[in-house]
């Protein structure tokens, strides 16, 4: 067995509560998962998963194959308990693990480690003071990035950097990309969830991974400088030194990966600008992802991925040449494939074989000390650092419907405050409202037909009857009743004519005449 030193540490992060991170730092395996799923369910599946790889490699992988066959065992174990289980539907996590290889087919071969990763966790190699990712994202933003879409600085803040396009336990088949690499003398691995690689840029990584000499020390610094950043998820990192293995290349050689799978397969290779030692530092970010068409959360502007010109994107000074792994091979691969047609029932049948562990790491997660990390060294432990909901189809879907309801919601309380029309005053004068008569929120009444009729025109009764604001079904009907029903009030005076006969002097008899008046 190879000779390493490693240290691991976790965090809840400053803004995460809770913890789905889990990590496993034994001597032949080590892996960081990163759980996702409801109230508590992402750190089941995460812990799951450790729990699986770590029971299976505590010796090593005794082959490539027994490597690839973990990852089925470990998604099926996810997928059925989640069925199992309502309250843990939908869970899921990340994997990238390093194993050592135990098979030795000749004498002479060197020893040599097996690479699996599933989703957006990372594992970086340190090398000769360059710092290399070895693992491709499954995820939409590295999607974005291998066809030109986007830069790689323009993914770390993408606002939808949390879609994972492949994950442990979210579909009864899952494809997980495998490696061998040699075991060299010197190397030094950092296997991390993306909280520490969505805060901390990769030369700022770069520069404590060479500066630090224990692999302990060199975790906590990368998880305290994650929370310096922001801290915005639970972050996890495992470092691993080679202590003793075959001699180092020339550092001026290229380093490059080649997957297991890659045999006669033509790698696409991109190449940056050549560079001296003085300029050695960080690689760039792999800009070649699996782009099968049979993954979930593809966009379809993506689909063509294999096919695509590389980005044309800047490569930093500082990079050396980088060759990226090809996409994954088709699900009859040997190597990757899992649970292929496979119904659902069947698929979910080794969940069965670990339903103890499944209980374990519920109790676990109910019972572990609040924020309290904890390292999986058991079957039921778990990594005690809090992990963000990852944004899935399914969120997408219930906000975009939420928000058509406030809509329609919205639109029917205007629609019903402004129907409908009454009579009523408008300070003293007769006027036809629009809208309802008491306010609805914000929606108030407004005059549409103002008339000439005044308060103090009114007799008591009317003006009574107007108070109470009689409706209408429309500004017609309320004209009219103002025109017919609200009649001013009028006063008659009748004029009493007295006739009266005044004394006329009989001026021809020389006397007068008073005449008699008869009375009524």
């Amino acid at each position: 067995m190879p000779s390493l030193r490693w240290g691991a540490a976790t965090n809840p992060g400053r803004v995460r509560s809770e913890n789905e991170d889990t990590f496993v730092a034994e001597p032949n395996v080590f892996a960081v998962a990163d759980g996702m799923g409801g109230h508590q369910a992402g750190e089941v599946a995460s812990a799951l998963a450790a729990s699986i790889v770590r029971d299976r490699f505590g010796g090593g992988a005794p082959s490539e194959d027994a490597a690839a066959s973990v990852v089925a065992e470990a998604n099926a174990a996810i997928y059925g308990a989640a069925r199992a289980n309502a309250a843990h539907s939908g869970m899921g996590t990340t994997l990238t693990a390093l194993v050592v290889l135990t098979e030795r087919t000749r004498d002479d071969e060197p020893e040599r480690l097996v690479l699996l990763n599933i989703g957006d966790s990372r594992t970086y190699r340190y090398r000769s003071g360059r710092l290399q990712r070895v693992t491709v994202d499954h995820s939409y933003v590295q999607e974005l990035v291998a066809t030109g879409h986007i830069t790689i600085e323009e993914a770390r803040t993408h606002p939808r950097r949390n879609i994972v396009t492949r994950a442990l336990g979210i579909e009864p088949n899952v494809r997980a990309d495998m490696w061998t690499l040699p075991v060299i003398r010197g190397d030094r691995f950092i296997l991390c969830s993306d909280g520490l690689v969505d805060e901390v840029p990769d030369h700022e990584i770069l520069d404590l991974v060479g500066a630090v000499a224990e692999p302990q020390a060199l975790a906590d610094q990368l998880v305290e400088i994650a929370n310096r950043h922001g801290g915005r998820d639970n972050v996890t990192v495992v470092v691993v030194d080679v202590l003793e293995g075959a001699d180092p290349p020339d550092p001026t050689d290229e380093i490059s990966f080649d997957p297991t799978w890659a045999e006669g397969i033509e790698e696409p290779t991109i190449w940056a600008d050549d560079v001296t030692a003085a300029n050695d530092g960080v690689v760039p970010e792999a800009t070649v992802a699996d782009t099968t068409a049979d993954e979930p959360m593809r966009a379809a502007d993506v689909a063509a991925a294999p096919s695509a010109a590389p980005t044309t994107q800047p490569i930093p000074t500082t990079a050396f040449n980088p060759t990226l792994p090809p996409p994954a091979p088709p699900m009859t691969s040997p190597v990757i494939d899992t649970v292929a047609n496979e119904s659902p029932a069947t698929a979910a049948a080794p969940a069965a074989n670990h339903a103890t562990n499944v209980a374990g790491v519920a109790t676990a997660v109910a019972a572990r000390p609040e924020g309290g990390p904890v390292k999986v060294d058991e079957s039921a432990a778990i990594a005690a650092s809090p992990k963000r909901r990852r944004f899935t189809f399914g969120l997408f879907l219930f906000i975009f419907v939420l928000a058509a309801i406030i809509i329609l919601t919205f639109t029917l309380i205007a629609v019903h405050a402004r129907s409908g029309y009454f009579v009523g005053f408008d300070g003293d004068t007769v006027v036809v409202y629009k809208g309802q008569r008491d306010k609805v929120l914000w929606f108030e009444p407004t005059i549409v037909a103002p008339s000439t009729k005044r308060r103090q025109d009114l007799d008591p009764a009317m003006v009574a009857a107007i108070e109470r604001r009689p409706t209408f079904d429309s500004a017609d009907e309320a004209a009219q009743f103002i025109d017919e029903q609200v009649i001013p009030t009028t006063t008659t005076t009748v004029e009493s004519t007295t006739t009266s006969t005044s004394q006329v002097p009989n001026t021809a008899a020389g006397d007068t005449t008073t005449p008699t008046i008869a009375g009524p």
